[in-house]
């Protein structure tokens, strides 16, 4: 308990920090990219509402890279904060507060004006949401992404596919450069309801794609139905297809957004425990056989 407070102190400084300083939306090529939320009303007129997350790729990473630096060495180190079991992060556009585990985080978030435009223009019954992030720096490159694969999904998820995802890349650089929509400072956003300026944002074939699956390059689709829960995948795009549920999930209803990581029943540990005795005790009996 004292290790996942101590990383929850750590990110809520490390996010206030970054918001205070209200630096330029962080693009694909620093190697950690902002988390960006979409959510997303398809039917009849278009219309979208995108969010910067204000918390990076790192924050997220599950391979523990020690220095923090994607060049393949796959370096063990430490987890990103935010994997931490029982952290829960939450976004409210209506109020523009961000939390982390229970404690507001300082703003200054700008969601709300635009977000209020977003659900005048949007029904509630056909709205989806994804989130994702992605790092196209150098050699490897990763994504990561919400959405509920199949295992089938996922098996033909190849790395030849995962890397032809960088195209999703010029989607960040329309946010950072789109000034009469976007202010480009942390938690800022923009929303967009016409079909010519949805041209190369989200729904564009660039970006999301019109199936919400990357430019049709993931194997499934990244958006899923608002109320409903969604899985967070980090995948890596090189020689090994590296692919890892970071369990925690997205649910997203009303304007709130909410990170969780659940932390394990005690029975689980229990079955995992008589579960390592037992792969134990075969051990032992074929050592002395």
């Amino acid at each position: 308990m004292k290790t996942l407070t101590l990383k929850a102190a750590a990110a809520v400084s490390m996010l206030a920090a970054s918001s205070a300083s209200m630096a330029l939306l962080e693009q694909p090529g620093t190697l950690n990219a902002e988390l960006l939320f979409v959510a997303i009303d398809s039917t009849g007129t278009p219309t979208q509402f995108t969010a910067d997350l204000s918390f990076n790729l790192l924050d997220f990473d599950s391979r523990g890279d020690a220095t923090g630096v994607f060049d393949g060495s796959f370096t063990p180190g430490p987890r990103g904060a935010l994997l931490a079991l029982g952290t829960t992060v939450q976004w409210d556009f209506n109020t523009n507060t961000v939390s982390l585990n229970g404690a507001v985080v300082d703003g200054p978030f700008t969601y709300s004006s635009n977000f209020a435009n977003f659900l005048a223009n949007s029904q509630r019954e056909d709205t989806r949401f994804g989130v994702i992030s992605m790092s196209t720096g150098s050699y490897p490159e990763f994504f990561m992404t919400t959405g509920n694969p199949t295992a089938a999904q996922l098996a033909q998820q190849t790395p030849g596919l995962t890397n032809n995802l960088g195209a999703v890349g010029a989607w960040y650089g329309k946010l950072q450069n789109k000034g009469s929509h976007l202010t480009a400072l942390h938690g800022s956003n923009t929303m967009v309801n016409n079909t010519s300026d949805l041209q190369g944002w989200a729904l564009g074939g660039g970006n999301l794609g019109v199936n919400g699956n990357w430019a049709t390059n993931l194997r499934w689709s990244a958006l899923v139905a608002q109320g409903t829960e969604s899985q967070f995948y980090f995948l890596e795009a090189g020689e090994i297809q590296y692919k890892d549920n970071l369990g925690g999930t997205f649910s997203y209803d009303n304007g709130v957004l909410t990170w969780a990581v659940p932390i394990p029943e005690p029975g689980t540990y229990a079955m995992l425990l008589a579960g390592l005795a037992l792969v134990g005790g075969i051990a032992r009996r074929r050592l002395k056989a």
